[in-house]
């Protein structure tokens, strides 16, 4: 019912945004509400100190007429143009056919170039409240691929379904929710016998390599552990990495044993292949996918790029928060005094709202932000749509 797609020749305008708190990836909220899945919200003004507004965009489509700006590289896709090729483009996704509530939350992950949702839901009933689990994806031009589906009523051992992509989609790592982990394309892990439990499920955008918590059924305490190209492996009796970089020979993550030389509940670096881990200043342990850069919020009123050799500070003037950034954190999705806006060095602060091509009546409520900086995803409600997810292009204008 909700498959539409708003080519760029649909110039708009839009209705106030939204305000949602963050969608986490636990349980499915299953509900008669809007639901979750955004976070915060995009702004009007830019705020003190920012750099040339640049051009806002909001044409419809087409070549650009002058160089971008800002060139953000797709990390890990096989075809680097994939996310440009498509300006101004605005497209509901449509529910699975058999999901058993309109304003089900399935989508767990978006590929790096923005073409790809994967996820899972399930049917209700049995147990553990569900019955059957059914892992699918979801590509813009293709729709539905069902991945696997499997039957855990009765199962002894129940963990939350999970699917992650890489940059194109062509490696998908599925937790299935019986204590088995899969990598679908992948070159380097190989599923272990039994049932495991694994938590944190992260794979590099290149899908050479994946990283999980892991932990047996009779032991009380996982640890993490990392598998790359050609079968490598390696371990850590540390919490578990949170973010790799695109090739996935670079992980962060915080806390660990008190062993290894790693003094307690501090952000790592670890590299894998290279015996022994690097211990840092880095401020989160989530980076960007040049393993380089690091995005958080410095103050209420400041976003902070965090690299080795120093942190760039942006002073938003307002109270703003980092959303989402690109390959090298050099476009940011915040949200600046409740609305959603993107920032670039060379632009400054600008209102999403006036750089997609949004329906009349629509409002967008985005959690992703592509590898290049040029598609956004997220969810987007209307008078007649509780809780559908939505992916857009940026106008061809954007980075000019």
């Amino acid at each position: 019912m909700f498959n539409h797609l708003f080519k760029g020749q649909w110039a708009f305008a839009i209705s106030a945004l939204g305000l949602v708190p963050p969608h986490c990836d636990h349980w499915p909220e299953w509900g008669s509400g809007s639901g979750s899945g955004g976070t915060e919200a995009a702004a009007g003004q830019g705020a003190a100190g920012d750099t040339s507004a640049g051009e806002s965009g909001g044409g419809a489509g087409g070549a650009p007429t002058t160089p971008d700006r800002v060139v953000e590289p797709l990390l890990g896709c096989a075809d680097p143009e994939a996310s440009a090729s498509t300006p101004g483009e605005f497209e509901v996704l449509p529910l699975p056919s058999d999901v058993p509530f309109t304003n089900a939350q399935w989508i767990r992950d978006w590929s790096g170039d923005g073409r790809t949702a994967v996820g899972w839901y399930p049917t209700p009933g049995g147990r553990y409240g569900h019955e059957t689990t059914t892992l699918l994806r979801w590509t813009t031009g293709e729709g539905f691929t069902i991945l696997e589906q499997r039957d855990l009523a009765g199962t002894s051992l129940v963990e939350k379904p999970t699917a992650v992509a890489s940059c194109d989609a062509s490696v998908i790592a599925l937790r299935h929710g019986d204590g088995t982990l899969e990598v679908r394309g992948g070159r380097g892990y190989v599923p272990e016998e039994g049932p495991h439990f694994h938590n944190y499920v992260t794979l590099s955008e290149d899908g050479s390599s994946i990283s999980f918590l892991e932990a047996l059924p009779e032991f009380p305490r996982p640890s993490t552990v990392w598998y790359g190209p050609n079968g490598a492996s390696a371990s850590l009796r540390i919490d578990p990495v949170r973010s790799l970089s695109w090739d996935g020979k670079v992980a962060f993550g915080v806390g660990c044993f008190p062993v290894d030389d790693c003094p307690g509940n501090h952000v790592f670096r670890w590299e894998p292949s290279v015996a022994g881990k690097v211990q840092t200043e880095a401020p989160t342990p989530l980076v960007a996918a040049d393993g380089e850069s690091i995005v958080y919020d410095h103050t209420v009123t400041k976003l902070g790029i965090w690299r080795a050799e120093g942190t760039q500070i942006i002073d938003c003037g307002k109270r703003c928060h980092a959303l989402a950034w690109s390959s090298q954190a050099k476009v940011l999705l915040l949200t600046l005094e409740g609305e959603y806006t993107l920032w670039t060095s060379e632009h400054g602060f600008r209102p999403l709202a006036s750089l997609l091509n949004i329906p009349a009546g629509w409002r967008v409520l985005p959690t992703f932000l592509s590898l290049d900086g040029r598609t956004v995803a997220g969810t987007a409600t209307n008078d007649e749509a509780s809780f559908p997810y939505f992916r857009a292009t940026l106008v061809a204008e954007a980075f000019q």
